[in-house]
């Protein structure tokens, strides 16, 4: 009911250009939000009753979020099509929050609408799973479900933040909000990095170990949801990337998407690594490779480096490398045999020979870097 009123005289306020009916519009917009917020809050209290007959994604509350994004979807939509007609007020902050009410709404709204559901759909699993065992107060609920929760959170929010991201550069080229989505992705691949990785690996591990085996169906999904989930973060990169090509960018805050970008591919093939170490059952073997595999990595970075004449990359590569060596001696040769250490060092020695011939051939190449 709030959002009809407000879309309705908003519309009239915009098209006939009347100032009092779009400020009492907005008013009418945060008590529609704040409305709809209890709503998502009531819709919640139903997640453990798995007797209530409320589906995921077919619920009133659900389609009360569609309709509720519609609207401000359509407001936003009048709002971006007469930007240069708006003016609120003297203060600039005031006309700036007008103008951007009801895109924030609609983008925080369709959020929360789709997010709510994810979480509705997999609590609703996770309740369903209760097995009674030995009496009214002992049963076992299956924490995979929790698990998935978690990294389709994730993938979702990445997901989301990368379609408002096309649109925003491909619409609206507005520089306030690139930043606020760069923001947005940072956090988003931060949570994919340790929320996503530990939910990744409890589905492993449950696929390994058989958790409640002779209770729960363990299926290969509990693997094959990383690789579903990967491209999520890949993603992420991309939609981060594009705000780095924006002419208003500086180049200090491009060098800092250049060492963000290699973490997150290092973090992401070191994850890979540890989890196909445990696979094949050498899990106590992942620590030492991934002093090769970061090594290897120091490597191509020195080889990046050079080619594209980027110092910064080469500085990380070598920060990564001694950060490599520093992990070498002080946590891995306490548990290597004397073997392995050999075949370790060499590795390594034959890798700071590359590295130091790279930089002796091309050294007259990157003189006027």
């Amino acid at each position: 009911m709030w959002t009809a009123e407000a879309a309705v005289l908003f519309w009239v306020g915009r098209t006939k250009s009347i100032a009092v009916y779009e400020k009492i519009s907005s008013a009418i917009m945060l008590l529609a939000f704040f409305s709809m917020m209890i709503d998502w809050g009531e819709h919640s209290r139903y997640i453990d009753d798995v007797t209530d007959k409320i589906t995921p994604f077919l619920n009133i509350t659900f389609l009360t979020s569609i309709l509720f994004s519609i609207a401000f979807g359509f407001m936003a939509k009048i709002r971006l099509s007469r930007m240069d007609e708006i003016t609120f007020s003297r203060n600039k902050l005031i006309t700036n929050i007008m103008i951007l009410l009801p895109i924030v709404i609609f983008v925080v709204g369709t959020y929360m609408a789709f997010h709510n559901e994810i979480d509705f759909f997999f609590h609703h699993k996770f309740y369903g799973s209760k097995i009674i065992l030995h009496g009214e107060y002992s049963w076992l609920l299956d924490e995979d479900y929790i698990w998935y929760l978690k990294i389709w959170s994730v993938n979702f929010m990445l997901l989301y933040i990368g379609i408002i991201n096309w649109f925003v550069n491909k619409k609206i080229k507005s520089k306030l909000a690139s930043e606020i989505l760069a923001i947005g992705n940072i956090y988003a691949l931060f949570l994919f990095i340790g929320v996503g990785f530990n939910s990744l690996g409890e589905l492993r591990h449950s696929y390994l170990v058989h958790t409640h085996g002779g209770v729960y169906f363990y299926t290969l999904n509990n693997i094959l949801i990383r690789y579903i989930s990967i491209p999520f973060a890949l993603l992420g990169l991309f939609s981060l990337r594009s705000f780095t090509l924006l002419p208003e960018i500086n180049t200090r805050f491009k060098k800092l998407y250049d060492f963000f970008f290699h973490f997150i591919i290092v973090a992401l093939l070191s994850n890979e690594l540890i989890h196909w170490t445990e696979m094949s059952g050498q899990d106590d073997t992942y620590n030492i490779w991934l002093s090769i595999l970061w090594g290897v990595y120091s490597l191509f970075l020195i080889g990046l480096g050079i080619k594209n004449k980027k110092k910064h990359i080469r500085l990380a590569a070598i920060a990564l490398f001694a950060i490599t060596l520093l992990k070498l001696f002080l946590y891995d040769m306490s548990d290597l045999s004397t073997i392995a250490k050999t075949v370790v060092f060499v590795l390594l020695g034959i890798l700071l020979l590359v590295i130091s011939f790279l930089y002796n051939k091309y050294k007259h190449y990157l003189a006027d870097e």
